[in-house]
């Protein structure tokens, strides 16, 4: 008799959250960001790839942008609050 045997793996969420600001550090949007995968695993979430600033902003700084879109390595079954960076609407600039 042929048996079938399946290996349950645990899964997890990878999550990270990027908070953007004005320049007065009021929020303007937060971004939370999930993935699932293997216990103990990591992803990189990428800038650009998975999320992005709002369309019409762009960075008060350039410490800001650099700081932004930093590619961010988290492991699955944790949440990792990654940075807060600065936007403006692009005619405010």
């Amino acid at each position: 008799m042929d048996t079938l045997q399946i290996a349950l793996e645990k899964c997890k969420d990878a999550v990270l959250k990027n908070k953007l600001t004005d320049e007065f550090g009021e929020l303007i949007d937060e971004i939370t960001l999930v993935k699932t995968g293997k216990e103990n695993e990591a992803i990189t979430f990428i800038y650009v790839e998975d999320w992005t600033i709002p369309e019409g902003y762009t960075f008060v700084s350039f410490h800001d942008e650099q700081i932004a879109k930093q590619d961010v390595v988290v492991k699955y079954g944790e949440t990792l609050d990654s940075f807060t960076a600065a936007i403006v609407p692009e005619t405010a600039k």
